[in-house]
């Protein structure tokens, strides 16, 4: 099939109309005051890619987590996990919990101790409690992740941590 040169005109003049008006918006959004979203640096450097769940905790680093609102220590285990190192083998003597959710799991702006994964370690006895959280994450993401790396735990009991942001945001 041969296209004609006035359809040929008609697709480039479309595709030029387009590409000015996308120029344009871009133009009157920055004069407006509106700017590419950007990434805090603080949160830049506790997360890297990763190909199958989009990112998580950088391994094996401890930085500061500064947002204006609050400051807080963060500390990423080998596992990419915040908090403690966790082996996936398990003690026959002690229960095993895994935590999974968003950043609410995760512990987002909050020290360690007041994570709720944290707190309930301690008020369990003979029970690890991994905090496998994510901030950021979605439930498929949280799910990927439970399936391909949380179950390498050999929990006991899996808890999610649903958020009121969720619904919304998946």
């Amino acid at each position: 099939m041969r296209i004609s040169k006035s359809l040929c005109k008609r697709i480039a003049l479309a595709s030029a109309s387009t590409a000015m008006a996308v120029i344009g918006l871009e133009v009157a959004l920055r004069w407006f005051g509106a700017g590419p979203l950007s990434v805090n640096p603080d949160q830049r450097d506790l997360w890297v890619y990763h190909s199958e769940f989009g990112w998580i905790g950088r391994p094996n680093h401890e930085g500061t987590l500064d947002n204006g609102y609050f400051k807080v220590h963060v500390a990423i285990n080998s596992q990419g996990l915040r908090g403690r190192e966790a082996t996936f083998e398990k003690s026959a003597a002690m229960r095993r919990v895994l935590v999974v959710g968003d950043s609410f799991a995760w512990g987002f702006g909050v020290e360690h101790a007041e994570i709720f994964a944290t707190r309930l370690e301690a008020a369990l006895s003979a029970t690890e409690v991994i905090n496998g959280g994510m901030s950021g994450y979605s439930t498929d993401q949280a799910l990927l992740w439970l399936r391909n790396e949380g179950m390498r735990y050999a929990p006991d009991v899996v808890v999610y941590v649903l958020s009121g942001n969720d619904d919304i945001m998946n």
